[in-house]
């Protein structure tokens, strides 16, 4: 590697706590796909058309519970992803929380193209003043903390 050249190094969790950082973004947070879930389930019930005359939310009950358990992970990740982001709140991180916006936030509903991580850090560094070493290092902080969080081998 160039002197000077800062580069987010491979490891074995980065692809995945940056896919679970973004999937936060598209879906609002966890509250957000909460919401979301509840009317997959409620469409899935109208589609259905099995509303039972006697208990009408037993069947979206259902729905719900069996929606949850299939996506059990994502709420997994999501949840994990909200307490990284209260944890960095609270002990005030301000170069790590603004090196998740810059980087993984923007954009969360587009794919990631070769090179976009590196020109949001350069971004970062411009807008933030944030040096790009100082930005990859909060970067793989927040990751790490996520792998604690969700429960991942580091």
């Amino acid at each position: 590697m160039k002197r000077g050249c800062y580069r987010l190094q491979k490891d074995h969790i980065r692809d995945y706590a940056t896919e679970a950082f973004r999937l936060y973004k598209r879906e609002n947070g966890l509250k957000g796909y909460a919401n979301k879930l509840k009317s997959l389930a409620d469409a899935k019930e109208k589609a259905s058309g099995c509303s039972g005359v006697s208990k009408p939310t037993e069947s979206a009950v259902i729905h719900l519970e069996k929606l949850i358990e299939e996506r059990a992970s994502e709420i997994a990740d999501l949840q994990a992803v909200e307490n990284v982001l209260y944890m960095l709140g609270i002990n005030d991180k301000p170069d790590i929380s603004k090196a998740i916006e810059y980087v993984y936030f923007v954009d969360a509903d587009k794919p990631i193209l070769k090179g976009d991580i590196q020109d949001r850090v350069q971004q970062l560094e411009l807008k933030e003043y944030i040096n790009v070493r100082t930005a990859y290092r909060a970067l793989k902080y927040a990751r790490n903390l996520f792998a604690v969080e969700r429960g991942l081998r580091i």
